[in-house]
């Protein structure tokens, strides 16, 4: 899944970081996506969709350090376009400090 190698980069986790995010969120994918084949009420479908999202952020609140889940959390509000824009900025300036 190219979204998730995104997602481990744009976070910098590592290898187990990155397992256990990727095995979390396919699995709960698979979950939303059985949810629209039943083809439920809004209400239901609400409703499912929010215990869906609750047990998949307790799983990754679980499985990856606080600091790692924060950034997670961030960049789902974010997007994950400008966490990787945000982090590319950061590296540069960072750059530029140990050139001057």
């Amino acid at each position: 899944m190219a979204r998730c190698q995104g997602i481990a980069e744009a976070l910098e986790l590592n290898e187990f970081e990155s397992a256990v995010m990727s095995s979390v969120l396919k699995k709960y994918l698979q979950k939303r996506i059985e949810m629209q084949i039943l083809q439920l009420t809004p209400e239901q479908m609400r409703e499912g969709m929010e215990k869906i999202t609750k047990s998949q952020d307790e799983e990754l609140k679980a499985g990856l350090p606080i600091e790692k889940y924060d950034a997670f959390v961030a960049m789902q509000k974010k997007g994950l376009q400008k966490t990787k824009k945000e982090k590319k900025r950061e590296k540069k300036r960072k750059k530029k400090k140990t050139e001057d």
